[in-house]
């Protein structure tokens, strides 16, 4: 079985180095073998304490660094791949332009696991550059901010509802978490217009959670549970 030729430095004592070994097919991928392949399509390594995706990995060893707005593209449309001939930089507008042409447009899909690591990557402010680490998308990460990605609906039906509901109101919804956090406050002595400045929601939102009138109220009631005609 071929490995892969890396110029990485010398590991500490500490760490434990796979080879990345591969296969070359009829149509000249190298397709990695010794790594686990996840529901993304893509497989991970960890090089001096640090998590690439291997095909990453293999752009940044042959041909250097990569710019923060660029990603590396497969030629030959297999995410399994590290044949360097193969791999390209381009840019998410590039991609999705491949996946069209390609007959591939279905959004990707992700794990639960990898869906909720997002969402706390989002809560807890990680910008892009962090979060791609962990998903190599850019597209994907915006689209679950945007609550237009399919897992939303598959991993947190009630974050999708209000999102939705919210929509279509015309106004910004806030998370489930923050929703809690007032309904918490309401029940001290504060009052709502300190609770407002306490959280950063606005006064006349405090007011509807108070009152249970606000849209995450009639998501928990088990009103307002329809999306896209099926109930959920």
């Amino acid at each position: 079985m071929p490995v892969y030729k890396e110029r990485y430095q010398k590991p500490s004592r500490a760490t434990v180095v796979n080879p990345i070994e591969y296969e070359v097919t009829e149509s000249g991928c190298w397709e990695v073998t010794s790594l686990h392949r996840r529901d993304t399509g893509y497989t991970r390594i960890v090089r001096n304490g640090k998590s690439y995706g291997t095909h990453r990995y293999v752009y940044i060893q042959e041909f250097g660094d990569i710019p923060d707005e660029l990603l590396i593209r497969h030629k030959c449309d297999n995410r399994l791949c590290i044949n360097p001939e193969h791999l390209e930089t381009g840019t998410n507008a590039d991609n999705m332009r491949d996946m069209v042409e390609r007959g591939g447009s279905k959004p990707m899909r992700i794990s639960k696991e990898q869906y909720f690591e997002i969402i706390e990557s989002i809560k807890a402010g990680h910008n892009m550059k962090q979060m791609r680490k962990s998903i190599g998308s850019s597209a994907v990460i915006k689209a679950i901010a945007n609550n237009t990605h399919t897992s939303c609906k598959d991993f947190d039906p009630e974050r999708t509802e209000v999102y939705k509901i919210a929509k279509d109101s015309g106004v910004k919804p806030i998370s489930k978490e923050k929703y809690q956090e007032v309904k918490k406050l309401l029940e001290t002595d504060l009052s709502m217009r300190k609770i407002s400045a306490l959280t950063g929601v606005g006064a006349g939102r405090v007011k509807k959670i108070k009152e249970g009138r606000h849209h995450w109220d009639k998501v928990l009631r088990g009103e307002l549970r329809k999306f896209g005609g099926e109930t959920i």
